[in-house]
């Protein structure tokens, strides 16, 4: 009976601390919604969202200094959206992880973030008004219904790759992004605004899933006149061309491997436009592959000598044999009573060698 006793007490005590710890646990994380929930580590600068569903306040914004701070966000698989103005002006946010479960991004939301420069946008519906405007991101990939300004004024943006459902390019949503180089319009019956892409001088090459019929259908009602200085008007524009797995390519710096030197697979570029699409890389050195060795032949009296033959390069290996010579007669008898004599001598007379 005692012993059942004992075993209860024990068990309400593990029990006890279970409930202890979820209550702390609880206690320690912050609402940002109905479901969703933040927590700030101090010592990485890392801000963690969890939960599921929408996150419809920003309360970490009130912390001391999180401005200023904040390095990066964890976005958890569960939440659907992050809200209007989430992260604006945070300006030493340099890491974001956006799950699959994200469907929307407010507008303004990473606005002014210039230490930002990759987010993984592939799987979000919606990108509101300005919600990159002026940040630091390198290139932008989505499917998604993009916002008035979204990507305006992005310096550091170089490439845009913009899926099928994107049909509509709204008021300056590239404009003066100025190395802004390639975009890739995967929709056949794009709109584009006046000044969807104004300001982009360094625009070269536009890849357009369209006809070249449809794509002047598109700038016909942006009224653009040829002096405009448009990304639309000054690029290069390769029509029924969009970059997939049947998209021809060239490769560019082969360099084939040999027995002692490692080669290189070449950079991929797509075809006529010559984008590029991929890093080759290293091909290790396959090593001599060699014959059986061949008879050995004679050198001098001394020396023997064979071979074999790489059979990919040709290069040839020697391996060498030498035999000892035997000792003449009167070498024999030197050796054999006037050697011991000398070097007995030279041993009391202290004479070296």
């Amino acid at each position: 009976m005692k012993g059942i006793k004992s075993c209860l007490s024990v068990l309400l005590s593990v029990l006890l601390l279970i409930n202890l710890f979820v209550f702390a646990y609880a206690d320690n994380l912050n609402s940002c919604g109905d479901n969703t929930y933040w927590e700030y580590n101090e010592q990485t600068n890392t801000l963690t969202i969890s939960g599921s569903g929408a996150v419809t306040s920003t309360p970490w914004s009130s912390l001391n200094n999180i401005k200023s701070s904040l390095r990066s966000v964890e976005i958890l698989d569960g939440i659907t959206s992050v809200p209007d103005s989430a992260f604006y002006e945070y300006t030493v946010l340099a890491y974001v992880t956006v799950p699959e479960s994200v469907e929307s991004i407010g507008a303004i939301a990473f606005a002014c973030c210039p230490a930002l420069h990759h987010i993984n946008l592939e799987n979000v519906d919606e990108i509101g008004d300005a919600a990159f405007f002026a940040s630091g991101i390198f290139e932008v990939n989505t499917n998604a219904a993009i916002g008035n300004y979204a990507f305006s004024e992005c310096d550091s943006l170089e490439a845009a790759i913009l899926g099928p459902d994107v049909n509509y390019f709204g008021e300056e949503i590239f404009s003066r992004c100025s190395s802004l180089k390639r975009i890739e319009i995967k929709n056949t019956t794009p709109v584009f605004t006046f000044d969807a892409f104004t300001g982009c001088p360094s625009l070269k090459t536009i890849c357009f899933g369209g006809s070249e019929s449809a794509f002047s259908e598109a700038l016909r009602y942006t009224n653009l006149t040829p002096d405009a200085k448009n990304g639309l008007l000054l690029a290069d524009v390769y029509y029924n061309h969009i970059h997939d797995v049947s998209a021809s390519v060239t490769v560019k710096g082969y360099l084939p491997a040999t027995c002692t030197r490692d080669g290189y697979s070449g950079d991929i570029y797509y075809d006529p436009c010559g984008v590029f699409c991929s890093e080759g890389y290293v091909l290790e050195s396959t090593g001599h592959k060699y014959s059986e060795w061949s008879n050995w032949y004679k050198i001098d009296n001394n020396t023997s000598e064979r071979k074999r033959v790489c059979e990919k390069c040709g290069m040839i290996e020697f391996e060498h044999e030498e035999k000892e010579t035997p000792l003449s007669f009167f070498d024999y008898l030197y050796n054999l009573f006037i050697r011991p004599i000398v070097d007995f001598f030279n041993f009391i007379f202290g004479i070296k060698g």
